[in-house]
């Protein structure tokens, strides 16, 4: 999905979602910056079976931080 796109999904959010949304996106930085994978619903393969893949990657500190900056000024567009 283009950021663009992004966007206006979000735009088109009652503004109790909208903060729903933000503190789920702020959730999943700050499991990220602690090195906790997300944890996946369980399935009924059987327990021999590896997991296809497992988290694909880690953004840097720079990157974060421009999320972060980032949301911080939607979230003041937003109020």
């Amino acid at each position: 999905m283009s950021t663009p796109s992004f966007y206006a999904q979000i735009e088109l959010l009652p503004d109790h979602l909208k903060q729903q949304v933000l503190d789920y996106i702020e959730f999943l930085l700050s499991r990220e910056a602690n090195g906790k994978p997300l944890q996946t619903e369980k399935s009924n393969k059987s327990e021999t079976e590896q997991p296809k893949s497992r988290f694909s990657g880690r953004i840097s500190s720079e990157t974060a931080s421009l999320l972060q900056q980032q949301l911080k000024e939607m979230r003041a567009e937003w109020h």
